[in-house]
């Protein structure tokens, strides 16, 4: 009997020093570190409990949050492609959410997918300095996984899901700046992207050598809901710190709107007052992290049920990841 969202949650709290007690004594991967330096010389505000939280769950927690048909001689690398791409992601994300550069943010939306990016004079060292640390990220990623013999196979459909990636952070630039667009719909579609849980699947089937492709196309619905559980769980372990930042991705913040708690108006109006705390009297009035909870649970039925379909990778251990993934997500409120 799986234990309901609910459940996981006061779970999170039970086990809260246990787990960050682990997560925070977690060392990094060597061939990782160097990155980790060169992102703290920059003043990029990230702690490195980040990465540390997400090497646990992706490499360091067994099972961690990947397809049980990854082969096991593969699992560091699949898990460091996907740390490594993290950090490219947190770079993007940080730069639409709290930057708020269009400049700075169009050259890092090429970056992926262009031959060449040309760095012109507007820019500052430090912002230069940035892409090419993205670059380089990128770079290490790409021939990590040109190494193996299905990248050929799969290169198309992993370009074509990053790129919906980054297309989440122009929405998030987008919303930061045009906050009278919100609403929770488009933000559960296009948002949710950015837990990029389709470029992890890619990444696990380019090291999967006995994925059947005929389970392709079932996988990706269960990706697609995966991915918006997993953005679930970040809003409701961030919204509290969020909002006061001005940060209007949270799903929270989308909810509270489109179900006409609150209006953009008088939502901009407290954050620039410092009233912080009616907004999140509404917040808990409305019970909204009941309701993300709710369709949590029932993204997690569907899964369920199309894994029965699904015969080279087991769906039930997937589900595992996730419920995982929901518990290291609340534990860590407040802290990334």
């Amino acid at each position: 009997m799986r234990k309901t969202a609910k459940e996981i949650v006061r779970q999170s709290m039970d086990c809260q020093k246990e787990i960050m007690g682990e997560v925070i004594t977690l060392p990094l991967p060597r061939d990782f570190m160097a990155f980790v330096e060169r992102y703290e010389s920059l003043g990029c505000h990230r702690e490195r409990f980040l990465w540390q939280w997400a090497w646990k769950v992706l490499n360091a927690k067994k099972p961690g949050f990947m397809f049980s048909s990854v082969d096991s001689e593969k699992e560091r690398d699949a898990a460091l492609v996907k740390l490594l791409l993290l950090m490219a992601v947190t770079i993007a994300d940080d730069t639409a959410d709290n930057m708020r550069n269009k400049e700075l943010l169009d050259i890092i939306l090429d970056v992926p997918f262009a031959d060449k990016i040309e760095l012109n004079g507007t820019l500052d060292t430090e912002q230069k300095e940035t892409i090419r640390l993205l670059q380089d990220i990128l770079a290490l990623s790409f021939e990590k996984l040109g190494e193996s013999e299905n990248w050929s196979m799969l290169r198309e459909i992993f370009l074509y899901d990053l790129r919906q990636v980054w297309n989440a952070f122009l929405y998030s630039y987008l919303l930061n700046v045009h906050p009278e667009m919100i609403n929770f719909q488009e933000n559960i579609v296009y948002g949710a992207h950015n837990m990029m849980a389709f470029v992890f699947a890619n990444i696990d089937l380019i090291y999967s050598d006995q994925f059947d492709k005929a389970d392709l196309s079932l996988l990706r619905e269960v990706v697609h809901r995966a991915q918006e559980m997993g953005r679930i769980g970040n809003w409701i372990s961030t919204w509290e710190r969020e909002i006061p930042e001005r940060d209007f991705t949270s799903g929270i913040v989308s909810l509270l709107i489109s179900d006409g708690h609150i209006d953009v108006t008088t939502l901009e109006s407290l954050i620039k007052d410092g009233d912080i705390e009616t907004i999140k009297v509404k917040v808990r009035k409305a019970n909204l992290e009941d309701k993300l909870l709710q369709k949590w649970e029932q993204n997690r039925e569907h899964i369920l049920r199309l894994g029965t379909r699904i015969r080279s990778i087991n769906i039930d251990a997937y589900v595992d990841g996730l419920e995982l993934l929901m518990l290291y997500h609340c534990a860590s409120r407040g802290l990334k």
